[in-house]
């Protein structure tokens, strides 16, 4: 069986993929920085490594490293974006466009949220000494973020996990599950804006033992929520822009932060995506040995029987 690679080979070509067939021959796929998709077949000498042979056929003296993919190509987990920085959308799956109304659905409900936020600013600037400042617009606020927040996170849970039916009631015990695939820990959130204020990282506290405890704007949501005339402390303009931002995260997530940095709004946020290992990436279908198989990109799912 054919397998199918993940290649480093430096700055000047950030990323290529290569199909290693049984008979020895090599079929890569390579773009120098921005331009086209190209594709060549190597045939490695006798005294070739798979390395070195690489390395002649790219013209490069840069050392080429090889990360067997996890997925065939052509697949890819179900509402899971994976760009590394050096990636183009080019090489990437298309989720918005596999997604294209979920997507649309998202960016709308998030531009709602900074148009929101963006309005709170105006009375409370986003600044440590103002992180205490709370009220009913902040509760609101936050409130609608963090049902959002759920709405993305069941979304790609459903989607990731054919086992949760669709009128299953689920909760932070279920969503946490999507903590390490999504890499939600390690994305990252700043106010373009208001460069002064601390980087953002919503997610990066968040465990399966205690999976609403663990957030402290998600467990303000839900004591505001249920007690609002003895937790309204608790609806802090701080806990307000965690929340946004952990909308924000979730969207990127599931559909990229390119595509949500180019909405209308998003500008207010920088996103900072997780830095992906080279065998967790994506591999294009066009790369795949069977020729039916490189037309489309494949959703999977992450979960499978027995999977925790």
């Amino acid at each position: 069986m054919p397998e199918y690679h993940v290649v480093s080979v430096g700055k000047k070509f950030p990323f290529a993929f290569a199909r290693r067939n049984d008979d020895g021959s090599i079929r890569l796929r390579y773009r120098y920085r921005a331009g086209r998709p190209q594709f060549k077949d190597v045939v490695p000498a006798a005294e070739d490594t798979v390395e070195t042979a690489l390395q002649a056929a790219l013209y490069t003296k840069e050392p080429v490293e090889l990360f067997k993919s996890l997925l065939a190509p052509g697949q890819v987990y179900a509402r899971m974006q994976r760009i590394p920085l050096g990636m183009t959308y080019r090489d990437a799956p298309p989720l918005a466009h596999l997604h294209s109304e979920a997507c649309a659905a998202t960016l709308r409900a998030g531009s709602f949220l900074v148009d929101l936020l963006r309005e709170l600013f105006r009375h409370a600037e986003p600044s440590p000494a103002n992180d205490n400042c709370f009220g009913q617009a902040t509760r609101q606020l936050i409130v609608l973020a963090c049902t959002e927040v759920e709405a993305g996170l069941r979304a790609a849970l459903r989607a990731n996990d054919t086992s949760v039916s669709a009128d299953r009631r689920l909760s932070m015990n279920d969503y946490v599950r999507l903590r390490d695939p999504m890499r939600l820990g390690e994305w990252s959130v700043a106010l373009v804006l208001h460069p002064g204020y601390p980087t953002i990282r919503p997610f990066e506290s968040w465990n399966s033992a205690t999976p609403t405890q663990s957030l402290e704007w998600y467990d303000a949501y839900n004591a505001i929520k249920h007690d609002r005339e003895s937790a309204i402390s608790r609806a802090s303009l701080k806990h307000a822009i965690q929340a946004v931002a952990a909308a924000v995260v979730v969207a990127a997530a599931q559909f990229g932060s390119e595509v949500v940095a180019s909405f209308r709004n998003f500008e207010e946020f920088s996103v900072r995506a997780p830095k992906w290992s080279y065998t967790e990436l994506y591999v294009p279908p066009a790369l795949h040995a069977d020729a039916d198989a490189r037309r489309a990109w494949v959703e999977v799912p992450f979960f499978h029987a027995g999977s925790p």
